[in-house]
């Protein structure tokens, strides 16, 4: 054996040896991530004032994390740019579990907002934890008392009837984009920058003919005999409203919209910290009393298994991808 071979070979195994520590090591340090955190307070970010259902949500869940996770959950209010402020603050803090974000347009606010600062890759969802329905709703003296009426109507007169709804990115302009699609409709969007409060109080008021609106902001204005729900855009019928058809029912199964509230990372989080995000978020959930006070704010409990977050995120991202550019057609973004 030649001097050269030797030394080639003596390079060889040096490198493999090298390669092996390295693996090793990068394998050490993600079990000594999941198994030492978390160490200190986590801080959940909310991109939305105090008081609204993402907010409330969060705090929810904050109360039964501190006691499965052993450590402070402090819950802030980053609000701003249509919840771009709040999420690049999580991308700013190191990928290490300790800086969380609450959002429910993560994806939207990417499709509809040029140069927005991050995309949907920048973060690893660990829970989908809720969702509500959006339900077609109309002022209770308007004249259609189903939506079989109202889409007949419609189609007679394309353009003369409105809907509320917020900005573009909004789960409610969304909604109503889809349901144009699926009908074969053309109706006039009225947007507010209050987005479902504004819609709701446009809809009593008469000074729009419909919209598209939560469990939560309907609730009471259906009890109080103020609106009619002329479907829910769901598959199954929502347990608040045992009497409201579905879309699916009335033979539009393509015409679901949801708000669901999702709990994200940096996307450079180590594995085993999601894992442990994932199971302890999913344990909050399973409690009784939680549950209950979750589904008392108007939510159903989602909580898929970790390993179908991505194909879930993946759908929607695909879902309203098609509707935004729709509605950036009409309005010119």
């Amino acid at each position: 054996m030649t001097k050269v071979t030797r030394e080639k070979r003596f390079l060889r195994r040096g490198m493999f040896g090298f390669c092996l520590v390295m693996i090793f090591m990068l394998l050490s340090f993600a079990a000594a991530s999941g198994a030492e955190y978390p160490g200190k307070t986590i801080q959940v970010i909310v991109p939305y004032n105090a008081g609204g259902s993402t907010d409330t949500l969060t705090r929810i869940l904050g109360k039964k994390l501190q006691d499965v996770l052993g450590q402070p959950i402090v819950v802030v209010n980053k609000v701003g740019g249509n919840t771009v402020v709040g999420t690049l603050a999580v991308l700013g803090a190191p990928p290490d579990g300790y800086t969380l974000l609450c959002s429910e347009a993560l994806i939207n606010t990417t499709l509809v907002i040029k140069n927005v600062g991050y995309a949907v890759s920048d973060f690893s969802a660990f829970s989908v934890a809720a969702s509500t329905p959006q339900f077609v709703i109309v002022n209770a003296n308007a004249p259609w008392n189903t939506l079989e009426e109202f889409i007949a109507d419609a189609k007679k007169n394309p353009g003369k009837y409105t809907f509320s709804s917020g900005g573009p990115g909004t789960i409610s302009r969304l909604a109503g984009e889809l349901f144009q699609m699926q009908t074969g409709t053309q109706l006039t969007n009225v947007a507010y920058s209050g987005a479902a409060l504004e819609s709701m109080t446009a809809v009593l008021g008469g000074h729009v003919n419909m919209s598209f609106l939560s469990s939560m902001m309907c609730k009471p204005q259906y009890a109080a005999g103020k609106i009619k729900m002329l479907a829910a855009m769901y598959p199954q019928r929502f347990k608040d409203f045992p009497n409201v058809p579905t879309t699916m029912e009335k033979g539009y199964p393509d015409m679901i919209a949801t708000m669901w509230i999702g709990y994200f990372a940096a996307a450079k989080t180590p594995a085993p910290v999601l894992k442990k995000l994932y199971d302890a978020f999913n344990q909050a959930l399973r409690d009784k009393e939680i549950a209950s006070l979750v589904e008392k704010t108007g939510f159903v409990i989602e909580n898929p298994d970790l390993q179908n977050i991505p194909k879930f995120i993946a759908n929607e991202k695909q879902k309203w991808t098609n509707v935004v550019e729709v509605i950036k057609k009409k309005e010119k973004l």
